[in-house]
């Protein structure tokens, strides 16, 4: 499946924040609304949008509607980032599904 991910949407400048488990966060002084499209349900977690947005920036939150599966259609976050040009625009996502052997 191909996953389309739009963003920014709109980015804004805010004042970083202390974060012990990253040390780097400070330096990610750009908070960007981000959707991701084409995601499978089996496949709707943080992990996979964390795969697919790789080290280009920071997921500080999911939108509510991705949190309660509302709206399947598309996978909003916010997240923190340097540099929104280096947040890549598409990718291929490769789900493996198992396939159970039947008596």
């Amino acid at each position: 499946a191909t996953t389309s991910l739009m963003g920014p949407a709109s980015p804004c400048r805010s004042a970083p924040r202390a974060s012990s488990h990253m040390p780097s966060y400070d330096s990610l002084d750009l908070s960007v609304q981000l959707e991701l499209r084409g995601i499978p349900t089996q496949a709707w977690h943080l992990s996979t949008a964390e795969h697919l947005l790789g080290s280009s920036c920071w997921i500080e939150r999911l939108h509510p509607s991705t949190r309660s599966r509302a709206d399947l259609a598309t996978f909003r976050l916010t997240a923190r980032t340097r540099d929104p040009a280096s947040i890549r625009r598409a990718a291929i996502l490769e789900i493996v599904e198992l396939v159970t052997a039947r008596d």
